[in-house]
Parts: C-alpha cells; sequence; structure tokens
C-alpha cells in the first residue's frame, strides 16, 4: 500500500478517475479518437442550421419588400431611312432608242478582180499589193510585138483594096456610060457593078479586123477601173495569158460595208435607211456612224436569217477589210422623253407609281405607263416632271410618309 503525503496527497485526492480507466492504471494515459470526431460533426451541425434560419429569413424580406416603381420612358424619335446616291435617280428628258443587233464582217463595198482581156505574153506589172491607184492608171501590159506587126499587115491590106475599088469604080462608070450610049452589053455593066461591090465588102471586112486589132492593142495595157487599192496581184512579168486571166483585185475602201444576219422576227422592223451605230472590236471598240443599205428578200438556205447589208464611211481608210464588228440598227428612236429605271416603277392596288423624295420624306407618286424601252431598261411614263427625285431601286421595306436622307447630302 502507498501512502501520498502533503501535496501529492492532496492532488491524488482531488483528480476525477475516468471511468474507462481500469483500476490499478496510469494517471497519464491520453483520451480516445473516437470523442473528437463527434464534436466535429456537432459543431458542422449547427453551422448548417445557422445558415438555413438566415437564408430563409432574407427570402421572407425580399418577398415582403415592395416592387420598384418603373419609370415612365421618353417617346422614341422615328427611324430615318439612310439612302445611298446611287439609290437615287433625278427625272431629266432624254432620248431613248429601240434597236436590233446584228453581228458581221466588213468589206470593201466595192471591188474587182481585174482580168486580161487579150492573149499574150505578161511584159510589165506596176502595182503592188497596197499600192493606191486612180482611175485609168496602168496597172500592167502585155507584150504588143506581134499586134502591131498584123496591124501594119492590115492597114496594107486594107491600102491594096482602097487602090482595086479604086479602078473597079472607074471601070463601073465607063461601063454605065457605055451601056447608056448601047455601045456595051448589060452584062458589061452588071459584071462591073459586081467588082466594085465585092471590092467594098472585103474593105468592110478588112477595116472591121484592123478595129479588131486596135482594141486588142488598148486591151493590152490593164488599166484600173476606178480609185482604190491593189489588194492582190495574181500575175508577174513574163506570165503567158490568156483573155479572162485575173491580173489583180482592186478595192475602194472609201466606203465599207457589212453583211450580218439578223433573225426572220427582227427583220420585219428593218427598213433600207434606217441609221445604224456600228462597233469594231479591233479599233478599241470604237464606233461608227453607217445606215442599212439592203436587205435580202429572201432567207439564206439552211438558216431562218436575211441577209443584211449594212454601209458605212471609212474616214481616213482606218477600216479593213475582215474586221469582225457588231452593228445596233435603230429602228426606234423618240426624243425628250420622260422616263424612269424599270425597278422604280412599284405596283399596288390604286395602280402604278414611283416613290418620290420630297422634303426628307417619301411620296406617293401616281405615274401612267406609255412604253418599255428594252435597250435602256427604261419606262417612259406621265406624271411626272423634270427635275423630279425619286428612289431609282426597288429596295424593301420603303412606304411611303417614311422619312428619309441621303448620304452625302
Amino acid at each position: 500500500m502507498n501512502v501520498l503525503h502533503g501535496k501529492d496527497a492532496f492532488a491524488s485526492a482531488n483528480e476525477p478517475v475516468s471511468p474507462s480507466e481500469p483500476k490499478g492504471g496510469k494517471a497519464d494515459q491520453p483520451t480516445p479518437r473516437k470523442g473528437r470526431f463527434w464534436l466535429w460533426i456537432l459543431v458542422l451541425a449547427v453551422i448548417g442550421a445557422g445558415a438555413y434560419v438566415w437564408f430563409s429569413q432574407s427570402q421572407t424580406q425580399s418577398s415582403d419588400a415592395p416592387a420598384p416603381v418603373a419609370m415612365d420612358e421618353a417617346p422614341s424619335d422615328p427611324v430615318i431611312m439612310r439612302l445611298d446616291p446611287v439609290e437615287i435617280f433625278e427625272v431629266a428628258a432624254s432620248t431613248q432608242l429601240e434597236t436590233v443587233n446584228i453581228t458581221g464582217t466588213l468589206r470593201p463595198a466595192r471591188q474587182a478582180s481585174v482580168s486580161t482581156r487579150s492573149a499574150g505574153m505578161i511584159e510589165t506589172v506596176n502595182v503592188r499589193p497596197g499600192d493606191r491607184v486612180e482611175q485609168g492608171d496602168v496597172i500592167a501590159e502585155i507584150d504588143t510585138a506581134e499586134l502591131l506587126l498584123q496591124r501594119q499587115q492590115q492597114e496594107a491590106a486594107i491600102a491594096a483594096t482602097r487602090a482595086q475599088l479604086t479602078l473597079a469604080q472607074s471601070q463601073l462608070d465607063t461601063a454605065r456610060a457605055l451601056a447608056e450610049r448601047g455601045t456595051s452589053s448589060r452584062s458589061a455593066l452588071e459584071a462591073a457593078q459586081s467588082g466594085v461591090d465585092s471590092l467594098e465588102g472585103n474593105l468592110s471586112a478588112q477595116e472591121a479586123q484592123l478595129a479588131t486589132l486596135d482594141l486588142t492593142l488598148s486591151n493590152a495595157t490593164i488599166r484600173a477601173p476606178f480609185a482604190g487599192i491593189i489588194a492582190e496581184r495574181m500575175v508577174d512579168s513574163g506570165q503567158s495569158v490568156n483573155p479572162g486571166t485575173p491580173v489583180v483585185v482592186v478595192v475602194d475602201t472609201a466606203q465599207m460595208e457589212v453583211v450580218g444576219n439578223a433573225s426572220l422576227s427582227d427583220a420585219l422592223d428593218i427598213e433600207a435607211g434606217q441609221d445604224v451605230v456600228i462597233t469594231v472590236e479591233s479599233l478599241r471598240n470604237r464606233t461608227f456612224a453607217g445606215a442599212v443599205g439592203r436587205i435580202s428578200p429572201v432567207a439564206a438556205q439552211g438558216t431562218r436569217s436575211l441577209s443584211v447589208f449594212l454601209t458605212l464611211d471609212n474616214p481616213g481608210g482606218m477600216l479593213r477589210g475582215g474586221m469582225f464588228v457588231t452593228g445596233q440598227i435603230v429602228i426606234s428612236q423618240a426624243e425628250d422623253v420622260i422616263a424612269v429605271p424599270r425597278q422604280a416603277v412599284l405596283e399596288d392596288d390604286d395602280g402604278s407609281y414611283v416613290l418620290g423624295i420630297k422634303d426628307d420624306q417619301l411620296v406617293r407618286r401616281a405615274v401612267g405607263i406609255v412604253r418599255e424601252w428594252t435597250d435602256s431598261r427604261m419606262t417612259e411614263v406621265t406624271g411626272l416632271d423634270v427635275g423630279d427625285v425619286l428612289v431609282g431601286q426597288h429596295l424593301s421595306g420603303l412606304a411611303a410618309g417614311m422619312p428619309v436622307t441621303i448620304e452625302g447630302r
């Protein structure tokens, strides 16, 4: 048995004894961990309950608070439509055209293939392709030495025949005088008359042959039939030719011609003399004024088109044969027309109208349709004046009464 004294005895008497501690155990043994776990569970439960109470009170206060009073909003400004200047059209008097398109190639309005009219050998050729000639200029010559010899012989034969005819005429006069006196028979007079007639016939034939030789000599010199340009040369010096052999091709480029085709439906509106605007692609789309020269009365075989011939002047000679061109034949024309873009004309139950612009507001302007000009895509109308401003395109969302403003103005 151990006896505690003094201080130790007092501490021992007042220190609680752990229930779980076995009798006779040590006094400084630590508290088990299971007690700490339950302590933390209790703390978390208290915190959760406090949070729930706070949230419930805040929700109650929010539901009981009066709703905020909405303030009166100021009236909004009207929407102003903004238009681009390209969407605006100002009415002006214009010239409207209705045309028929035609394509074709250029060729000289006048050209000729110059051929020989007599046989022989080409002695000289005085021109080359591209040379300009005037009417009557010598192009080529055929050797005429043989022809000249034949002419001399023919002249000699004519001279001999004329001498014989003179003698025969004298004999006829003598025979006639004798016959009148009765000293010569009538048969002698008739024989003398026959001799004269025969010689006169021979002389006429010989003179005709001489004229033929002169014509042949003249044809041996080949001349330009009109002023123009040598387009082609087919013979050279020393070449033998027969009548009809082509020598050169001469073209007159002062006036050109376009050979094109038009459909049968379009050809009904085409007439000789109508104006034509011709565009030449190879000359950077330069345009020339022309006219309808003539129209073929028969459709081209195998096609449903008619040949149309257009004529135009060739200033400066810049146009060349074979150039591809397009032409616009003016079949209808009107001056000082009030026309608006086709997209500007609208329709409603009251009829056709446009949206005009006046005092920065759209206004409905009723119009009457006169005709459609397909070339310019314009509609000729009534009810508008020169200077009126309107919406030139069909824009959705626009209506009469709307305020508008034009950008840049």
